[in-house]
């Protein structure tokens, strides 16, 4: 009998043994497949549609100033405007080569809220008087941030008076004041010859970008065979995760919270149009439409969201028996998307955020549509912050779970 206990006793071992090494080789394999997917499906297709917009919009460029004609060609502001939905769905991926270097290449692309409309009008000047200028290459005149301004807001005229104890220019000298003495030929070759170099600046950042994400040389990318350090696709998984804490700091609070007068510290019982994202174009509903599909891609493991075969951070959770986190997420983001759906076509932060006070933006049930706007994208971040992140287990955010704003 004692033989026979033994027996059992170590059959039980050797079964628990068994499926202990079965659940870690289920769990290796689910991450390999999250991180291929992503990699795959998701950041390298995205990445390689961020440059290939990059190279129309800098073809259009080209196109629109040989020909002589205004920066505000509608074929000019199409390829922005296409350009830029696409960056922003890449932004969801705050994670890898866009950040190294206190990021870097992040900046070079986008400096959002920091733009300065001075510098890129000091450098539109310069060039206008001296060919052989060598533009200064600052990060809150270059990007998105110029390229937008200068096709949106492009009257050739130069009003703009430095505030006291400012800089007169990059240089320090003041090349406004033969401005309005130029032929508007002058001014708009100016104008287009700045555009141009901020064109091929960009382009040349979004193909870094696009080649740092090519599955094939992608140091994330894995096997079943487990022939790469398995601590280096778990960092992956773990940074990506914690990564999503962009779509609360940056979307929720600068691009929504901050404009919409919610954050009262920031404009005080009024709300702040002046502060809103693509202030200029009006494109700021698109590009939070396009952040949010993103954020469903690497939900879902695949780009195209019709595609079901992506194994993204629901099937990842789904591994875990976690259907419920998942889902419960996937249905708050849904209902961010569909509210923004739901809002005129020719809708903006800017002007949804005019109107009313911050008492009736912080109401319980306000009617403000961008106040309403802010509180699902509030119930997205939280429940990402609260039960996301534990669900997923791979690594805690930054201190502090669901905030009062």
């Amino acid at each position: 009998m004692k033989k026979f206990y033994f027996t059992l006793f170590t059959a039980l071992i050797v079964l628990a043994s068994f499926n202990t090494q079965s659940t870690n080789k289920l769990n290796k394999k689910a991450l390999i497949k999250f991180a291929n997917s992503q990699i795959q499906h998701v950041m390298s297709p995205g990445y390689k549609q961020l440059q290939a917009n990059a190279t129309e919009l800098r073809k259009a460029l080209q196109q629109v100033c040989n020909s002589g004609a205004n920066l505000e060609s509608r074929m000019l502001r199409q390829k922005f405007s296409e350009f830029s939905k696409t960056f922003h769905f890449t932004e969801a991926f705050q994670i890898g080569r866009v950040l190294r270097n206190a990021g870097e290449l992040k900046d070079k692309l986008y400096t959002f809220p920091d733009a300065n409309r001075y510098v890129i009008d000091s450098e539109v000047a310069a060039i206008a008087f001296d060919s052989d200028h060598t533009f200064s290459e600052v990060n809150t005149a270059m990007g998105l941030v110029a390229l937008e301004y200068l096709i949106y807001e492009n009257s050739l005229t130069n009003e703009y008076e430095a505030e006291e104890g400012e800089e007169e220019s990059v240089d320090g000298s003041d090349p406004y004041s033969q401005w309005n003495n130029l032929s508007d030929i002058k001014k708009l070759n100016s104008r287009c010859d700045y555009a141009k170099f901020v064109a091929e600046r960009v382009e040349q950042t979004t193909k870094t970008l696009s080649e740092a994400w090519l599955p094939t040389k992608n140091d994330y990318l894995l096997t079943e065979s487990y022939t790469t350090d398995f601590k280096v696709v778990r960092e992956f998984a773990k940074a990506l995760t914690l990564s999503l804490n962009f779509f609360d700091r940056q979307i929720k609070d600068n691009r929504v919270g901050v404009p919409s007068g919610y954050m009262s510290e920031y404009c005080g019982d009024d709300s702040c149009p002046e502060s809103a994202e693509h202030y200029y174009s009006g494109l700021s509903i698109a590009s939070l439409k396009a952040s949010f599909h993103g954020l469903q891609a690497l939900m879902n493991g695949h780009k195209d969201l019709s595609v079901s075969k992506g194994f993204g951070f629901t099937r990842l959770l789904s591994a875990s028996n976690n259907s419920k986190v998942a889902n419960e997420l996937n249905n708050k983001i849904q209902q961010v998307v569909d509210q923004l759906n739901s809002l005129p076509a020719n809708a903006s932060v800017k002007n949804l955020s005019q109107g009313y006070t911050h008492d009736q933006c912080i109401s319980e049930n306000t009617d403000v549509q961008i106040c309403r706007l802010h509180n699902s994208i509030k119930k997205v971040t939280d429940y990402y912050k609260n039960e996301f992140i534990t669900a997923i287990d791979l690594g805690k955010p930054q201190p502090g779970t669901a905030d009062p704003d």
